[in-house]
């Protein structure tokens, strides 16, 4: 599953993520990133709620949100719905009057190296969508905020910083980790083992949190999936959301979903066999996309034989011949184990075996 994630570093504000835009006035702020400094570094104590992040999602420059992948447009004569134009947007909402907004966060997509993000915004922190992240944004990456952290000040005056011993009361680094909200993205891997096939699904987007990212569904998502044989179709509704320890943050992520293995029937005849799988994700807004990919099953392989000969004046030598195969892609590699063989003749596409000391036995892999 992509998804763009936020971690706990340093934001001192009691922050709420959801799923809703609840206010409409965009606030810019102060970014700087980085791949190589450190984080902010603190003590323990941050855990304030004076300053909530109720949802995190993709806009445009003017808070638009992004629903759908057919919102962006490529095209540089649009200077709105460019894919250039994609911002992270955080919903920041303060509880009294608090001053000085800094926060800070790893921002990870696809499970890639972390970026650092930290932002800051001088004066009275107001209600609205703080733009911190302006990102190359491809419909079904995975963004993830990791490791937040942030802070505040109670009284005018200084400037948005990492805490320190003197205003741990005003900040906050026991967020969970938030899956960025984007549109509905539905992809699957297919690896294939001659005639049997592993599904793991590859979705992002939806509607994922239940209010705010303090309340993430824990089963996102309901899969329908089919193999374009005679097999039924299969339908599961996994939970997805993993935290292995609630009282830890920072370890919270939508996983993915394997289904057991398919097998498709054995191909006797002399011609490759495609089929369609299709799969369909439906979130809990009965929102549905669905996507397909081909798998090819090649005729069985057969008519293998093995030729001997005698390659040495002595006799102590010889070697194997390997020819009459067909099936398969015709793409043929082939090996031999035994005691004594001369050299490594793994995966060779050469069907000759020589050297080989005689009167040992063989097996040739095809």
């Amino acid at each position: 599953m992509k998804k763009f994630t936020l971690i706990n570093l340093a934001t001192f504000l009691v922050l709420l993520f959801s799923t809703s835009v609840g206010y409409s006035q965009i606030i810019d702020t102060d970014i700087t990133t980085s791949t190589t400094d450190p984080a902010c570094t603190y003590e323990g104590g941050c855990s304030a709620n004076s300053v909530e992040i109720w949802s995190a999602y993709f806009g445009f420059g003017d808070g638009t949100k992004i629903n759908n992948c057919n919102d962006i447009n490529d095209s540089d004569s649009d200077l709105n719905n460019n894919s250039d134009n994609v911002w992270i947007f955080i919903d920041v909402r303060p509880n009294g009057s608090k001053h000085n907004f800094f926060a800070q966060f790893q921002l990870v997509i696809d499970n890639g190296t972390p970026t650092i993000y930290t932002i800051k915004r001088t004066g009275p922190i107001v209600s609205g969508l703080y733009k911190v992240a302006n990102v190359t944004y491809a419909c079904g990456n995975q963004f993830e905020l990791k490791d937040i952290l942030v802070s505040w000040d109670a009284n005018a005056g200084g400037i948005p910083s990492c805490p320190d011993s003197n205003n741990y009361s005003q900040c906050k680094n026991d967020l969970p980790n938030i899956t960025v909200d984007g549109p509905l993205v539905t992809d699957f891997n297919y690896p294939l083992n001659c005639n049997d096939v592993t599904v793991t699904t590859n979705v992002t987007g939806g509607k994922i949190y239940d209010g705010d990212v303090f309340n993430p569904i824990s089963a996102p998502y309901t899969f329908v999936i089919t193999y374009g044989d005679s097999s039924s179709p299969i339908t599961v509704a996994p939970i997805l959301y993993s935290d292995p320890d609630p009282l830890i943050a920072g370890d919270e992520e939508f996983l993915d979903y394997t289904f057991e293995s398919h097998s498709y029937p054995i191909n006797t005849t002399t011609n490759p066999i495609q089929y369609t799988i299709t799969l369909t994700a439906t979130d809990t807004t009965l929102s549905d996309v669905q996507t397909t990919h081909t798998v090819t099953i090649y005729p069985q392989l057969t008519g293998l034989t093995l030729e001997l000969s005698t390659t040495s004046c002595n006799g102590s030598l010889g070697s194997i011949t390997a020819s009459g195969v067909s099936g398969g892609d015709g793409n043929y590699t082939y090996s031999i184990s035994g005691d004594n063989l001369p050299e490594d003749y793994s995966g060779q596409t050469d069907n000759i075996f020589s050297n080989l000391p005689i009167g040992l036995d063989y097996l040739v892999n095809l």
